[in-house]
């Protein structure tokens, strides 16, 4: 299932990483866009994943991992995530984004390790952090768990899409703050 997963959300994934490649995490500016964005997005989901599913612990470890390294670069987060009327979305399609992007993190951990500053390196609650890929053996026997997969796949990718989706709305979000910013 999770390769169905993976076949049928590779567009959203593929635009969102192609994204994130652009910043240089090894740079303070570039960092901290990525804390942003990564915060932003998170505090999203917070609001449409069931508080009583493991994935929105996750989401909770996340939050405070981000907030103490944007902390560490004394800088805040942003401003409330712009959510409308939507329906909750189904943990194990969010599971399957953030805990699987434990595979992804450890290139850009070794990208943010080519910094020369010792503050950006000081920022390093979250890509220090081993929760995502705990996260990822809970997705996966969940996953096997589930009476029937064929049935529960569309929900899945739907939801695998649509939090992508927001990864890259909050970069997005991010950079246009930022650029706003800088121009008043």
């Amino acid at each position: 299932m999770r390769f169905a997963l993976k076949a049928r959300t590779s567009c959203t994934h593929a635009r969102l990483d192609d994204a994130l490649s652009e910043l240089s995490l090894a740079q303070r500016s570039s960092f901290i866009t990525f804390l942003r964005t990564q915060h932003l997005a998170y505090r999203a989901l917070h609001l449409l994943v069931p508080n009583d599913h493991w994935v929105s612990g996750v989401i909770d470890e996340m939050k405070a991992l981000l907030t103490a390294d944007l902390g560490v670069l004394d800088v805040s987060g942003t401003a409330r995530p712009m959510i409308g009327a939507v329906p909750p979305m189904h943990p194990l399609g969010v599971a399957y984004v953030i805990c699987g992007s434990h595979f992804g993190k450890r290139v850009l951990r070794s990208r943010w390790l080519k910094s020369a500053d010792t503050a950006v390196l000081g920022a390093c609650s979250y890509l220090d952090s081993d929760v995502l890929a705990l996260g990822w053996k809970s997705f996966l026997s969940d996953l096997d768990e589930l009476p029937d997969p064929a049935r529960d796949l569309p929900v899945l990718a739907a939801d695998a899409d649509r939090t992508f989706s927001i990864f890259y709305d909050s970069l997005l979000t991010v950079k246009h703050r930022e650029t706003a910013h800088a121009a008043a």
